[in-house]
């Protein structure tokens, strides 16, 4: 008895975690549409001049998990409750949700970006903290850089971008857990405020060089691990704490 009681809960798992990632493909669809469009017109004129966008895609799909995650308490709590899914159930499929979100995203990201690099400069966070992209100089007034291709550095890569996206839909639980109980306007105030407080932050960031002083402290790809390891784990148990209050104001 109690071992079909699992079964099914985990089918429910299952079920969740299925409706997102559909839910998700759809999404990324657009996205990556959007993000082609803008990509095509820098490396068109690129061809004029060299072009240097740092970490473009790391942030563009960073800050689009972060939106995605952010509405999905909102949109699958009532489909969840209907169907008669626990609280508890539905977090653990968006947590399972997460893991084929980010390798898909990660694997794309990485073939545009290395598409990309061929007409601009375009070195990923990883590429800035781990391979030659820490050592960028200019000569007469050009960019001297040629992006990595060894085996270590595009299985790395995409390892960080995973992790790193996972980081990012797993920080987005948590405002989604809190602006599933606002009212419409408190969601746009909500929104206002997490984009608020990301321009402060590359503000800060820029005129600190606060990613400096985090690459000093977390240099190697181990150390790295471990915090995304921890960050994760508490913020997936931060929603497990939440959701169980939660009330979605329609």
């Amino acid at each position: 008895m109690q071992k079909l009681r699992g079964n099914d809960v985990m089918d429910k798992v299952l079920k969740v975690a299925k409706l997102n990632i559909k839910d998700m493909i759809r999404r990324m669809i657009m996205f990556y549409l959007v993000i082609s469009f803008v990509l095509m017109f820098f490396a068109n004129i690129g061809q004029y001049g060299d072009i240097f966008l740092p970490a473009v895609m790391d942030i563009m799909t960073f800050m689009f998990l972060i939106e995605c995650a952010s509405n999905t308490f909102k949109k699958k709590f009532y489909f969840t409750q209907s169907n008669n899914i626990s609280r508890n159930t539905f977090v653990k499929g968006i947590v399972v949700s997460i893991v084929p979100i980010s390798i898909i995203m990660a694997v794309v990201d990485f073939a545009i970006n290395r598409a990309v690099n061929v007409f601009i400069k375009a070195p990923t966070v990883y590429d800035m903290i781990f391979t030659s992209g820490r050592n960028l100089s200019s000569v007469q007034e050009r960019l001297n850089w040629i992006q990595d291709g060894s085996l270590g550095a595009i299985v790395g890569s995409i390892l960080f971008s995973f992790a790193f996206y996972c980081l990012a839909y797993a920080t987005g639980l948590i405002p989604g857990v809190i602006s599933c109980r606002c009212s419409e306007k408190a969601q746009l105030g909500f929104s206002f405020m997490w984009v608020a407080s990301i321009w402060i932050w590359l503000s800060i960031g820029n005129k600190f060089d606060i990613l400096g002083k985090i690459k000093m402290l977390t240099w190697s790809g181990f150390s790295i691990a471990i915090l995304y390891l921890v960050t994760i784990s508490m913020l997936i148990l931060g929603c497990f704490k939440l959701i169980k209050k939660a009330q979605c104001a329609k």
